[in-house]
């Protein structure tokens, strides 16, 4: 019975690197870009830069048109990218022929 023994662990083996170097340095520059704030912290920026340009702040009425701006730019900045490059492996391409039979139209001769 193996049980209560421990067995030594075999060493960890290279990591497969699945992604392309390209696809690592478009996610890189995306995420230096990009700052990750929760809701409560952006509501909580939105109060202070409130309180120090002297307006009121209402959580009601957080919507601005300062959250449709940073959605803009980042999606341009998304675009300035180089495209990524089209995913041939066997298991994308078996999916891709298993979902475009489901959809052929029935032919019955």
């Amino acid at each position: 019975e193996q049980r209560g023994k421990c067995r030594a662990a075999s060493p960890p083996g290279p990591r497969e690197q699945r992604t392309a170097p390209s696809v690592l340095i478009y996610d890189e520059v995306l995420q230096q870009q990009r700052r990750l704030l929760s809701k409560l912290d952006m509501e909580e920026k939105k109060r202070k830069e409130a309180k120090e340009e002297g307006y009121y702040y209402d959580l009601d009425e957080s919507y601005d048109e300062s959250d449709e701006e940073e959605v803009k730019a980042h999606l341009r900045r998304v675009m300035e990218q180089p495209p990524l490059k089209l995913d041939t492996s066997s298991e994308v391409l078996e999916h891709k022929l298993y979902t475009d039979a489901l959809y052929l139209p029935y032919y019955s001769p």
